[in-house]
């Protein structure tokens, strides 16, 4: 009798637990590498970032084993709840954005330890738009649940994540300059979660101003495996020297992450490409490589 009880304990642990779900997520990642190409770098990698005055862990840093330079820093999410409306997150597409991207903010990080006989180590760090497959939808709004009390869940989860990435950053920086080598990577935060994603397409003139209701004939609903959620996630004001107005700098603190749903992961990581989204040069990188030397 005391066994069961026991185990019934342990049960309903595991049930408010998260970590099961992130071991699956690392499991499933490790058993398609084969097909996708993506190898687990790091999991429950420690973080702090003195900046922003925060610290955790970074649930699974991926590396692209072709893309060497590339980086997926990833946040496993699991949701669970009696309301069918908190296992599905709806992504809103007002007409016009209602069309698929490849683009992408992503951290890049170009580090040296020495250039010549004059100059030491140093880095530069650009937030900066790439190309990215597979495309998908891109959102700034994301509806999910009735709750009004609650904090955003999902900009709040960002924000940590974007903390955690620059400090993955940093530490990557820091081991580089101390082995002497040159170190290029990109960053690209996501969030794997278990809930439905949908993307919810409807014209806002639509939207009624006495209660500001959707009606149901005047939006579609797509599900989708993974969506970009790209906004202004960060708060604090940019240093680049070309913001020049409030809308500049409001694009200046723009980031994307990646919302995947759980079971559509494999297809997600599969078919990765990346190039600049200048075809010509990635201007902001190179200037700031000039300015920094």
């Amino acid at each position: 009798m005391k066994s069961n009880m026991t185990k019934d304990l342990i049960s309903k642990q595991l049930a408010l637990s998260g970590f099961p779900f992130q071991l699956r997520i690392e499991k499933e990642v490790r058993l398609t590498e084969g097909r996708h190409g993506w190898a687990v770098k790091a999991a429950e990698q420690a973080w702090r970032n003195r900046e922003a005055d925060n610290s955790g862990f970074i649930d699974l840093v991926l590396e692209h084993t072709h893309y060497s330079t590339l980086r997926l820093v990833v946040e496993c999410k699991r949701q669970r709840s009696s309301d069918k409306r908190e296992l599905q997150w709806c992504f809103l597409l007002p007409e016009g954005q209602a069309k698929t991207t490849d683009v992408v903010r992503c951290f890049s990080v170009d580090a040296w330890s020495a250039s010549g006989p004059n100059y030491g180590p140093g880095a530069v760090r650009v937030w900066d738009d790439v190309r990215i497959t597979p495309p998908s939808f891109q959102s700034e709004f994301c509806v999910m649940n009735s709750d009004e009390k609650r904090r955003p869940i999902l900009e709040s989860s960002c924000r940590d994540l974007l903390d955690s990435l620059d400090a993955l950053a940093e530490e990557e920086i820091k081991i580089a300059q101390r082995q002497s080598s040159h170190f290029r990577a990109f960053y690209i935060p996501a969030i794997v979660t278990n809930a439905k994603l949908a993307a919810c397409m409807f014209d806002p003139a639509f939207v009624s101003l006495a209660d500001g209701v959707i009606p149901e004939d005047k939006y579609i609903i797509e599900v989708v495996p993974f969506i970009r959620f790209r906004k202004s996630l960060v708060n604090t004001f940019p240093e680049d020297d070309l913001v020049s107005s409030l809308k500049k700098a409001n694009q200046a603190r723009e980031r994307t992450v990646f919302v995947v749903n759980s079971e559509c992961l494999a297809d997600f990581l599969t078919g990765w490409h990346i190039a600049p989204f200048d075809p010509f040069e990635n201007y902001a990188i190179l200037r700031r490589l000039r300015e920094a030397r």
